[in-house]
């Protein structure tokens, strides 16, 4: 019986960029992104939705592991009004996903995972509702794991850029 390796891939930060006219946009990370712990086997995908508590869905040999629970990006997004004019409430603003090949996971050994297909539930124009509720950003993607992918703790980060139309 081969031994089974327990993997745990997580995006540990999102960073991000903003473009406004007047407004001071504050974009703050609630959670992070993490595919939780897994074991490759023979690899294949996991997928994680933009949800608030997201189901993975895994393809090919890649056995899910139930603890710790994954969790999607959750951010939020509201405008500083105390540092420009109160806006027209709701506000609708745009967020732009990393683009497939540009992300990686990496243990302290330089094993690699990409990350792509990431998803929102803001795809793509969200809207901050009112100056006391924030808009929220929940964000996933599909994690691509290797055959016999070396074991390890898995980290990287991406970006977002939130814009208003």
């Amino acid at each position: 019986m081969r031994p089974m390796y327990r993997h745990l891939a997580c995006l540990v930060a999102c960073s991000w960029t903003s473009y406004c006219a007047a407004e001071v946009v504050v974009f703050s990370i609630q959670e992070s992104l993490s595919f939780g712990s897994f074991v490759a086997n023979t690899g294949g995908t996991i997928t994680l939705p933009a949800t608030a508590n997201p189901a993975r869905i895994a393809s090919g040999g890649v056995i899910l592991l139930p603890q710790p629970a994954p969790t999607s990006a959750r951010c939020s997004v509201h405008v500083d009004t105390g540092a420009s004019p109160d806006p027209n409430y709701p506000v609708s603003y745009h967020v732009t996903l990393p683009a497939d090949g540009t992300v990686e996971l990496a243990t302290a050994g330089g094993a690699r995972m990409a990350v792509n297909q990431f998803s929102a539930t803001t795809s793509p124009t969200g809207t901050i509702p009112s100056a006391t509720t924030p808009g929220t950003v929940h964000v996933g993607a599909t994690l691509g794991v290797g055959a016999n992918q070396a074991p390890g703790n898995y980290t990287g980060t991406f970006q977002l850029t939130v814009d208003w139309p």
